[in-house]
């Protein structure tokens, strides 16, 4: 028997135990990983972090366990090896807690599309991504499968992914920043004097025009790109009409109902993903949920305007 029907076999058997005898309680958290052999080392790092006695103790959790292959990708990518992350238990625990969600989530009780929240505020989504079935997405914009089967324990639920979930490493603003398409948005930014809102702790949303929604936006005007980026106060004026305080991923934005911007003015979204400005135009969310340490990004294909 593959290791991937076995697992499902086995939890199968293990789900119906829970229900069965004994109270109707299920098993313990940790020795449901330490059953599971892909997960040994994650079960190392739980115990290297000192958690364990914590974690059977925790009512109403959800773990996001990592398999032992997902462990031997990850080493490369953080520039790190086993034996360093099990030899510093604060960072063991940091770790355990980016994959720990203080709510039990079965596997129909994942919110497909919006914000999850981990224990030390590491941010990633969910969603039901055909051939695959469920894809976490997490802040670097990685992708994990969350594979078949989630056993229930006596804490909540245990779901195995085959890649570590990681923190968004850039804020709003770096975020612009890094993708080429948005690089005239970001020196926008900046010439607009609003790079402290999107690199502070406030948590913002923006909708970022790319560079062709910029072109069509100077060629209707007149203007170019020089003379546009000599004009901080007209570029401030456009661009906190792209800014919603708060952090809305797409599937959590308000559909129908008007969204206040940052400085003023309102933007609608319907339910296909576009945005109508005060001007009545239509801004499509083209790519959507760039996590960053303070917020997300959408890329639109238009630059919104207010009415003058």
């Amino acid at each position: 028997m593959g290791l991937r029907r076995w697992r499902v076999w086995v939890w199968g058997v293990l789900a119906w135990l829970a229900g069965c005898g004994g109270g109707g309680s299920s098993e313990d958290l940790a020795s449901a990983l330490r059953r599971e052999p892909a997960l040994s080392t994650f079960v190392a790092v739980v115990q290297a972090s000192g958690l364990e006695p914590a974690l059977a103790q925790a009512q109403g959790v959800t773990v996001f366990a990592p398999t032992d292959a997902a462990f031997e990708a990850w080493w490369t990518q953080a520039g790190t090896s086993r034996a360093e992350l099990l030899a510093d238990p604060a960072r063991a625990a940091a770790f355990v807690r980016g994959h720990l969600v203080d709510r039990a989530l079965g596997r129909a009780e994942l919110p497909t599309g919006r914000a999850i929240t981990t224990r030390s505020g590491v941010v990633f989504k969910v969603e039901n991504v055909a051939p695959e079935g469920l894809v976490a997405t997490d802040g670097q914009q990685g992708r994990a499968r969350v594979l078949d089967g989630s056993l229930p324990v006596a804490q909540g639920f245990v779901h195995v992914v085959d890649a570590v979930l990681r923190p968004p490493k850039h804020t709003v603003l770096q975020a612009v920043q890094d993708e080429p398409t948005t690089a005239w948005l970001a020196e926008a930014l900046v010439v607009a004097g609003l790079a402290p809102a999107l690199e502070g702790p406030d948590r913002m949303t923006l909708f970022a025009p790319t560079q062709e929604a910029w072109q069509a936006h100077m060629a209707s005007i007149g203007q170019t790109w020089a003379g546009l980026s000599n004009q901080p106060q007209r570029l401030r004026q456009i661009l906190a009409y792209h800014v919603l305080q708060g952090s809305f991923l797409r599937a959590e934005l308000p559909v129908g109902t008007p969204m206040t911007m940052l400085e003023g003015g309102q933007v609608s979204l319907d339910r296909d993903g576009v945005l109508t400005d005060e001007c009545r135009c239509p801004a499509r969310i083209v790519a959507a949920d760039r996590f960053a340490t303070n917020g997300v990004v959408h890329r639109i294909d238009r630059v919104m305007l207010r009415n003058p």
